[in-house]
């Protein structure tokens, strides 16, 4: 049985931790989508997503896995009309730890993202 890709909401951060399996197949990235599609589906307009994504060891089935995540964080309507904040936790050796802007920022440890997320909350 392949692991699902959790999420839950954290206060601290007032967005959701998104934790992905050791292996990450296609199909449960179509799951979290339709899954985490229905939770966006209730916020208000004016409320902005936050998410700290942990990819964990960023070991992804194939390609397509990628592609489709892209284009869900691209294309989702929410996203677009509500705004998106995000900060990936990828080893080291994919992405190297940077703030890539005021809405995104790619760390190595789950303490570094949270801290980072957490210093926006106003």
């Amino acid at each position: 049985m392949k692991e699902k890709i959790q999420f839950k909401y954290e206060a601290e951060i007032q967005g959701y931790i998104i934790a992905m399996p050791e292996i990450i197949h296609m199909s449960s990235i179509d799951e979290w989508i339709a899954d985490f599609s229905l939770e966006l589906a209730s916020f208000p307009p004016e409320k902005r997503v936050v998410m700290l994504i942990n990819t964990n060891q960023h070991n992804f089935e194939s390609i397509q896995c990628l592609k489709t995540l892209r284009m869900f964080f691209y294309d989702n309507p929410i996203f677009l009309s509500n705004g998106v904040t995000v900060a990936f936790v990828v080893p080291e050796k994919y992405v190297k730890p940077h703030i890539e802007s005021e809405v995104e920022a790619y760390f190595d440890c789950c303490e570094q993202a949270f801290m980072w997320l957490k210093s926006l909350v106003r």
